[in-house]
């Protein structure tokens, strides 16, 4: 999507709102299925390691800020005049939630998936 954005055509930025609309909706989909289905099935099994469980809700902390902080960003840029009238901003807040999500994801799957799967 930043290929689009850095493309430098401001009648693609349309093609950005596209993108992040899709983005936003399997974001929330993503949260809500770790809060309804993963998180309880996850404290289930791990009821008796004390560790895991605190590890699991340290992980919702974070992942609950994470996700205010991504759809604040999102809910900013939901026009392309709102994208044209700050294309620095956008740029280096998109970069920066792509840098925190990806190293929330490998910490998900170094750590909790991990402690998930040693049921």
């Amino acid at each position: 999507m930043l290929e689009i954005f850095d493309s430098g055509e401001d009648e693609r930025i349309g093609d950005v709102i596209l993108h992040l609309n899709t983005f936003k909706k399997n974001l929330v989909a993503h949260l809500k299925l770790e809060d309804e289905k993963f998180y309880p099935d996850y404290f289930n099994t791990k009821e008796e390691n004390e560790r895991a469980v605190e590890m699991g809700k340290q992980l919702i902390e974070e992942m609950n800020n994470i996700a205010k902080d991504v759809l604040n960003f999102l809910d900013t840029y939901t026009s392309v005049d709102s994208i044209r009238n700050a294309k620095e901003d956008f740029r280096k807040e998109f970069l920066g939630i792509m840098s925190t999500l990806n190293m929330r994801i490998e910490t998900e799957e170094e750590d909790l998936y991990d402690m998930y799967l040693l049921s």
